[in-house]
């Protein structure tokens, strides 16, 4: 496993803290993107706004490893029209677009799920149910499908498009 020592340093600082389960190198911005994601993926309902931070977190770093791979390549034979074809793709678009807008505009463009805590009346005391996990509250696609889940296919595209990106143009095709 490429992140072995990685793993066992984050196990001993950070008990709680996933070490990222990225194929590439611990500080590639792929990686820290899959980290977000592991960190906001457990969070209670209690954690919503952590969990929303981590998503966005996420968001950044997926669109850092396509700026960079275009920082490395730009200048190679072929990466022109390479580049001009992911412009349609629909997870770069998505990627390029809520990245653009946390931080240019505000916080992404997410649904929220509201959770009705307790329900009572006179003479009735009930103590709340726990919150739904942070991850239930947030959305892009339907109520029914979790901003992570959104975000989490995205990045698996983005990762598959820098690893083909490397093949043909950098490292890893050489």
């Amino acid at each position: 496993q490429p992140n072995g020592p990685y793993v066992a340093i984050l196990a001993l600082m950070f008990p709680q803290t996933p070490a990222s389960s990225s194929a590439f190198p611990e500080r590639h911005a792929i990686s820290r993107a899959r980290l977000f994601l592991e960190l906001a993926d457990p969070l209670p309902g209690e954690q919503c706004n952590l969990h929303e931070a981590y998503l966005e977190a996420a968001i950044i770093f997926a669109r850092t490893a396509i700026q960079r791979l275009a920082t490395s390549y730009r200048k190679s034979p072929g990466w022109g029209p390479w580049f001009e074809d992911l412009k349609v793709n629909s997870s770069v678009a998505f990627i390029r677009d809520e990245r653009n807008s946390i931080l240019k505009e505000a916080a992404p463009k997410i649904g929220q799920v509201g959770f009705a805590l307790a329900v009572s009346g006179p003479g009735t005391e009930t103590s709340p149910p726990p919150l739904p996990p942070a991850k239930s509250h947030y959305y892009y696609e339907s109520n029914t499908t979790p901003a992570i889940d959104t975000v989490r296919r995205h990045l698996d595209e983005i990762e598959r498009l820098v690893i083909e990106g490397e093949m043909k143009f950098g490292t890893r095709g050489r």
